[in-house]
């Protein structure tokens, strides 16, 4: 099998079959660019396409991002990447027309992303936690007297919970003679 790999200035890698009967069904394992980086993400890893013609085209628009990456552990230099992928089967008699073969169209970003992982201190997550447990404290006093205010009110007003037994009780007064 000849194949045919070209790689010019535009950031273009393509491979293709001169035999007709090639079948451009694939699998991609890995592609990176870059260092390794703990938490990156590779989109294409393990991405495959099954076809059963024999004239098809994929291609795959790679947009890469120089990243810096500085954690507690590492500081590396890296790329991300972004892909937008496409593909259809050609047919000359349908008017559908091209090259068949698998594209890989790169580009690179003129923009570094830099991603760095800072800790607080833990007095200042314990201040915050003070502040968390002293507003709690607060509020609830608020709605206690709020619910306390609302329920003498009611008590009050409709005279809950108090009987007066005076009134059926006739008042005797000692008299003198």
């Amino acid at each position: 099998m000849l194949v045919k790999y070209a790689i010019d200035l535009l950031c273009l890698i393509h491979i293709n079959m001169y035999f007709i009967d090639y079948n451009f069904s694939h699998r991609i394992h890995h592609l990176s660019f870059g260092d390794a980086a703990y938490g990156r993400i590779h989109p294409l890893d393990g991405d495959e396409h099954i076809t059963p013609n024999r004239l098809h085209i994929y291609q795959y628009f790679i947009k890469v991002v120089p990243t810096k990456v500085n954690t507690r552990f590492s500081n590396v230099d890296t790329y991300q990447f972004a892909v937008t992928e496409r593909n259809r089967a050609l047919d000359h008699n349908t008017g559908s027309h091209g090259t068949p073969g698998i594209f890989l169209k790169y580009d690179f970003s003129p923009i570094k992303v830099y991603v760095e992982q800072k800790y607080k201190p833990l007095w200042k997550f314990l201040i915050r936690l003070c502040g968390i447990v002293g507003g709690i404290f607060a509020c609830t006093g608020i709605l206690n007297s709020l619910f306390g205010a609302i329920l003498d009110i009611i008590c009050c007003r409709f005279k809950l919970g108090n009987t007066n037994r005076v009134r059926n009780q006739t008042l005797q007064l000692p008299i003198a003679v």
